[in-house]
């Protein structure tokens, strides 16, 4: 079932919130959609009723701009992260996709991380005994994870080096080449053109994680933000499948699935109604049930390297 729509929120005090969505292949139907959304509707104090009515709003996002390295160093705010990143890591705490790439590798592996910027999953499947090598354009990012790593006692190998150009590594060199945060940021034929490279790269799978064009809150949290100018990350394109790349790169593709539901509800404000809504309705779902209706916050797209 497909829902396009508007979502409209009316508050008790007489003021009109509303906020957009597009197309969103494996959502609920929609009658089961309004029901559960009145239902976490009804039990927020301040709200008194939510509807859904068809308006289409466009997949693109409203800037061309695509961040340079030194830009994505000030974005993810690195000058002043490292106390956070190895408290986070020694810690032993994972977000899902830290988790998701972690169990598909294995103690031993040689891993490539493309496009690297915190460096905190990589340097997780360092601690845990893969052989790490992180590949970014800025080398402020690569120092940063260095002294991470160095700070953690481990050991990872960086490389400064352009995802868009051939990659300095020969054929077959990893058992899994991963990415996060990268390929979104670029067109179709520019992601193919990187995804041919990985390929070329791994002797085994090639993992990468998109932000989710079917996760309702990251879209409705995205649009916002790119409404209010608070949108900070540049051009970003969600997909809702990496299936079709991944096969013209020469991947068979052995899983596709969304990863991280509740970490989409960080794009609202604290006080968002929307976000507020949303919240509730996932809390009251199972977890089968949310992964069913595919509401992670990233796609997770696992490609195997033919022989």
């Amino acid at each position: 079932m497909l829902i396009t729509g508007l979502l409209r929120l009316l508050l008790k005090d007489g003021r009109l919130a509303r906020t957009f969505c597009s197309v969103v292949p494996g959502w609920p139907q929609s009658n089961n959609l309004r029901r559960d959304l009145l239902g976490a509707c009804d039990a927020l104090p301040g709200v008194s009723t939510i509807e859904m009515s068809l308006s289409d709003v466009p997949q693109l996002p409203r800037t061309e701009q695509v961040l340079s390295g030194d830009e994505w160093y000030r974005a993810l705010g690195l000058a002043d992260a490292k106390e956070r990143v190895v408290g986070s890591l020694r810690s032993g705490a994972l977000s899902d996709w830290g988790q998701s790439i972690l169990s598909r590798t294995a103690h031993g592996d040689r891993v490539l991380e493309v496009g690297s910027g915190t460096a905190e999953i990589s340097l997780a499947l360092a601690k845990a005994g893969r052989l790490v090598t992180l590949l970014d354009v800025c080398p402020d990012c690569l120092r940063f994870a260095a002294e991470c790593a160095e700070e953690l006692g481990i050991h990872v190998e960086t490389v400064a080096a352009d995802a868009m150009q051939a990659l300095p590594f020969s054929e077959g060199a990893f058992d899994c080449v991963w990415s996060s945060g990268l390929l979104e940021h670029f067109t179709q034929q520019e992601r193919l053109t990187m995804l041919r490279e990985w390929t070329r790269v791994s002797r085994g799978k090639v993992v990468n994680f998109v932000p989710n064009a079917a996760c309702l809150a990251y879209r409705l949290g995205k649009a916002k933000r790119e409404r209010n100018g608070t949108w900070e990350f540049g051009r970003e394109l969600p997909l809702y499948s990496m299936r079709p790349e991944f096969e013209a790169a020469g991947l068979a593709v052995a899983e596709e699935l969304s990863v991280g539901p509740r970490h989409a509800l960080s794009f609202f404000d604290a006080e968002s109604p929307v976000g507020a809504v949303l919240s509730r309705w996932l809390d009251a779902m199972p977890a089968s049930q949310i992964d069913s209706i595919n509401q992670g916050y990233l796609l997770l797209t696992v490609g195997v390297k033919g022989s």
